[in-house]
């Protein structure tokens, strides 16, 4: 029996969908960080903010916009490193938003925020 190749997602691999979507719709980019709350490890955080870069222009730009060095940005969005907070605070608001904090409601998780 021929073995099947799995098929990728219409319109290109998970990343490029996952880029088109942060780059097209608001509200899933804005649930994407928000969804970035949740996790305990910062390198994944750091990681997974590296589709949002790319989908809003690049490191190139995130670096003429925050004076951070390209080389510096590369690292940090590795997964290889512990970004420091300055840094995750300066990517947030390159891509448009605050990092707030909410009053936790009793039976709910979910206190931090980002906002636009």
């Amino acid at each position: 029996m021929k073995k099947k190749e799995p098929v990728p997602p219409a319109g290109g691999s998970l990343d490029e969908t996952i880029i088109k979507a942060l780059k097209e719709d608001e509200g899933f980019r804005r649930e994407y960080l928000n969804d970035l709350l949740h996790e305990q490890d910062v390198k994944l955080i750091a990681l997974s903010l590296r589709p949002l870069v790319v989908a809003l222009g690049g490191i190139g730009k995130l670096s003429k916009e925050t004076g951070m060095g390209r080389e510096s940005l590369y690292k940090s969005l590795s997964g290889k490193v512990r970004p420091d907070f300055p840094t995750l605070i300066k990517i947030i608001n390159f891509a448009g938003y605050d990092f707030s904090v909410d009053k936790k409601r009793s039976g709910k998780t979910k206190s931090l925020s980002f906002a636009q």
